[in-house]
């Protein structure tokens, strides 16, 4: 079986180093799966970024030795491919007003490229984008099976938290699904999502395949370790703190998780609490800031770190009293699991995907309800036995999400496509 397997996000995020995020775990992980699979001959394409970025990447790894990349040789690909660093560098920058009839140009050019070889698109069974939109060059081909993955729906579904861009690329993307296109989603909750958006696309064609944690997430027991992190990030020594991280976006419901905090430090006079927030800044990350700001006195209880490292991540979870990840909305929630996977108690939501993937090993609540996850809050903070308890069951509940397991359940679907 030989697959098209599109690391566009790849490529996007060694340019911009701040979206080694989420999307760009779950692709970095299936890649790799795919490509030491026996069963499987994986080439790689990158039908939505520059194809040195995707390289550099891959040569940065010695895991990827020998990885083969398609690129044609066709004119106008290469000169899209040459000018989408500087694409990305524009989007960064303001004004806004100008950009917009540029893009529109960008795209209705972008729509006549063919990313791929035409030698491996015809060798290839299986074409799956894990995330961006399906090229036209692979829509029009019929002798080649599509996959698409489908991350969540929060565009749609919350459209207020996020960017004109963002609403924009969830309808290409959509736009790209065909009749004929297999569809992955990430959590039985977004494959509900979904089909409610697309009732025209066959239930058949749309199955649920989970992700996981990487393995540099481990219950770290390293108290140095544990030590070091806290002096990079400013966490006082000592004193016991709850994490919350994400990319700084509305729906992540950060000013009700500092209101909340705030609220449960001043009620229960308590001298010692910190909250720790991770994460690159995202839309609306000033309402944040603002939050934290009118805290008054108590806002140096607070600390903001930016971004987060691979190798502290594993160190700051399992050094935090509870992961806090009261999302409005999640089509999977990887940072609950990730916490779980380092031993760490997790209070949720308890909504869309986030009960499906932690079970009964956290503490869920009503995400717009501050006094439940205060209250949350200050019963992990009181109770070690509680603390304990999660702790092990967050542990247990991780076992049964890895890599491997994506992978295999990759393939069996695309055998199943194939038959």
């Amino acid at each position: 079986m030989n697959v098209l397997f599109d690391v566009s996000p790849l490529g996007i995020a060694h340019f911009s180093s701040y979206l080694r995020t989420g999307i760009f775990r779950v692709v970095e992980n299936i890649a790799l799966g795919l490509y030491t699979a026996e069963n499987c001959h994986t080439t790689f394409c990158a039908s939505h970024c520059n194809y040195d970025d995707c390289r550099n990447y891959f040569d940065s790894y010695p895991v990827f030795n020998g990885y083969k990349m398609s690129q044609p040789d066709d004119l106008l690909t290469s000169i899209y491919n040459y000018i989408e660093p500087f694409r990305l560098r524009v989007s960064k920058l303001k004004p806004k007003g100008w950009k917009a009839p540029l893009r529109k140009i960008y795209h209705l050019g972008k729509k006549f490229t063919e990313p791929i070889d035409v030698k491996d698109l015809k060798s290839a069974n299986i074409f799956h984008s894990p995330f961006l939109p399906i090229p036209r060059q692979i829509i029009q081909e019929k002798t080649i099976t599509k996959f698409i993955t489908i991350h969540d729906l929060t565009p749609f579904i919350y459209p207020q938290y996020c960017s004109p861009l963002t609403v924009d690329l969830l309808k290409i993307i959509h736009s790209s699904i065909k009749p004929d296109t297999f569809v992955i989603c990430i959590s039985k909750a977004t494959r509900q999502d979904f089909l409610a958006y697309m009732p025209s696309l066959d239930p058949a064609m749309v199955s649920v395949i989970y992700l996981a944690a990487g393995s540099h997430f481990y219950c770290c027991k390293d108290l140095n370790r544990i030590q070091q992190i806290r002096l990079k990030y400013g966490i006082p020594s000592g004193s016991p703190y709850f994490l919350a991280l994400s990319t700084l976006q509305p729906h992540k419901n950060f000013e009700r998780t500092i209101s909340s905090f705030i609220n449960l430090v001043k009620q229960e006079h308590i001298k010692d609490l910190h909250l720790v927030i991770a994460g690159p800044a995202g839309l609306s990350c000033e309402k944040i800031y603002k939050e934290t700001e009118k805290s008054g006195k108590l806002a140096g209880r607070i600390i903001l770190t930016g971004y987060i490292a691979d190798e502290d991540l594993a160190p700051l979870y399992s050094g935090a009293l509870a992961f806090l990840f009261p999302s409005l909305y999640e089509g999977f929630g990887l940072p609950s699991l990730e916490a779980m996977q380092c031993g760490t108690p997790v209070i949720t939501s308890n909504n869309s995907s986030l009960p499906e993937v932690v079970g009964d090993a956290a503490i869920t609540i009503d995400p717009k309800d501050g006094d439940a996850l205060s209250q949350a809050m200050l019963d992990i903070y009181e109770n070690e036995d509680l603390q304990k308890k999660l702790s092990e069951l967050s542990l247990e509940r991780a076992k049964m999400f890895n890599w491997e397991k994506t992978t295999v359940e990759c393939i069996a679907a695309y055998k199943r496509a194939l038959s």
